[in-house]
């Protein structure tokens, strides 16, 4: 994700399921479907369309908004500045790989619900729950990254995949060291 970032890319569709791995086990980023420049200029500022998340019984429909806002992805995995029609951003990517690894240590998307509109809600008002709920033996300081790497507020979660890598790597420093 560092690597697309710093190439002006965002990716806008991060899920367990684009990730993959190479032989040597590195983890790969999949399907640049929905890829986006990040030099790329909005459409100009239009009268907002209502996302149409439908009624998907399992959550994980692509959800699309009017060309003027840009809002692309799986909904488990939005960030809650793309549900809310921001211009995307590398948090949006950022967001998604979070939920991923979170759902990897878990096995669990705090998120995900019956419905692509509940999911939506969930990502709007629920605060990310501690992923030592769901993996006791989770290390603190994982766990409180994963928490700070999901807030709502965007400003309290690392900007960039470089802060976010940094943030990670700081965390596992701690756990070798405890």
């Amino acid at each position: 994700l560092e690597a697309i970032h710093a190439r002006g890319v965002l990716h806008r569709d991060l899920k367990p399921s684009n990730v993959g791995f190479a032989a040597d086990g590195a983890p790969k980023l999949l399907d640049f479907g929905l890829v986006r420049l990040l030099s790329e200029r909005d459409a100009p500022p239009g009268p907002a369309a209502p996302l149409d998340l439908g009624d998907a019984p399992d959550g994980a429909v692509s959800a699309t908004r009017t060309a003027a806002s840009h809002v692309v992805g799986t909904v488990p995995y939005l960030s809650p500045e793309a549900l809310l029609g921001n211009p995307p951003s590398a948090g949006f990517d950022l967001w998604g790989l979070s939920l991923t690894i979170y759902e990897a240590l878990t096995g669990v998307n705090p998120f995900a619900a019956s419905s692509s509109t509940r999911a939506a809600e969930r990502i709007l008002t629920l605060p990310v729950p501690d992923p030592r709920r769901y993996r006791s033996d989770c290390p603190q300081p994982l766990a409180a990254l994963l928490v700070a790497a999901l807030a709502r507020d965007e400003r309290a979660r690392p900007a960039t995949a470089h802060a976010l890598r940094e943030a990670f790597e700081a965390a596992g420093r701690e756990i070798a060291a405890a």
